[in-house]
């Protein structure tokens, strides 16, 4: 069992185990004892690894609280199968694919906020030193030059980079702010131009496209609001588009987990020990 996993193969390490459940349960075939949330490949890197390395994040200890949870429900879900409780075993189930979105959505949280402290904190390591330039200092392009190819980990990113700072740069900017409409992102413009085409079998995709016109959408009612000065009715927007924020996160993930080993996207930066 590795324990040394960076944050990238601990994300994608859980997203294979999550997908391997649904696929259980489509067979119809849980075993009565799964892994406990200590022994997975994600725990594993959590309770050796991560606790040490992000104590000082909070989020990683609202991580460890959240997959704690992801187990109790999957070895639930495993009776629900094992006595036939159809109703149970879809509850649980709606449980098990929120609480996958919450542990992607906080693993990527720290995922950047370590490369936040790192570029304030000067330490430039040869490996990540493009990657932060990327993030933090050239435009928010995803994609590469070459062949129209996604960079699936820093579209994560700046993703989230960008919902995180949308009401910092609206103080910062006031009615002066305009957003990009969904389809001018760099990341909208790939799903239109190359990713619908490309990837028209993969069932994420056309779920991607939808999740993030719909983000836009919340933050453009978001903008609208506060030039209102409506508060209210801002922060409820706001919390959708955080919802379908994580969605497109966790979107993002899948797709990636499905072109593992397809040259089709960039592999991210491993950076993270």
């Amino acid at each position: 069992m590795k324990t040394q996993l960076d944050i990238d193969f601990a994300r994608m390490a859980h997203l294979n185990w999550e997908q391997e459940l649904e696929l259980m349960v489509k067979k119809a075939s849980v075993p009565s004892k799964l892994e406990s949330h200590k022994d997975c490949e994600l725990g594993t890197w959590l309770h050796v690894t991560g606790i040490k390395k992000y104590k000082g994040n909070q989020a990683i200890r609202q991580l460890i609280d959240v997959h704690k949870t992801f187990h109790s429900v999957a070895d639930r879900v495993s009776n629900d199968v094992n006595i036939y409780d159809q109703l149970s075993l879809r509850m649980d189930m709606k449980k098990i694919r929120g609480l996958s979105r919450e542990i992607i959505f906080l693993l990527t949280t720290i995922e950047l906020s370590s490369l936040e402290m790192q570029r304030r904190g000067n330490i430039l390591t040869a490996p990540i030193k493009k990657l932060l330039r990327n993030l933090f200092e050239s435009s928010t392009t995803t994609i590469s030059d070459k062949n129209n190819i996604l960079e699936i980990g820093h579209a994560r990113l700046v993703h989230l980079q960008w919902s995180r700072n949308m009401l910092t740069a609206f103080e910062d900017w006031g009615n002066k702010i305009k957003l990009e409409s969904a389809g001018k992102c760099s990341l909208g413009a790939w799903i239109d131009t190359i990713g619908l085409k490309r990837y028209e079998s993969i069932p994420e995709i056309k779920l991607l496209e939808e999740t993030h016109k719909a983000f836009h959408a919340k933050a453009d009612d978001t903008i609208r609001a506060l030039r209102k000065k409506n508060l209210k009715k801002s922060d409820l927007y706001y919390e959708q588009m955080l919802d379908y924020s994580t969605e497109v996160i966790y979107l993002l993930s899948v797709l990636e987990l499905r072109l593992i080993d397809s040259d089709d996207i960039a592999p991210s930066a491993k950076v993270f020990g």
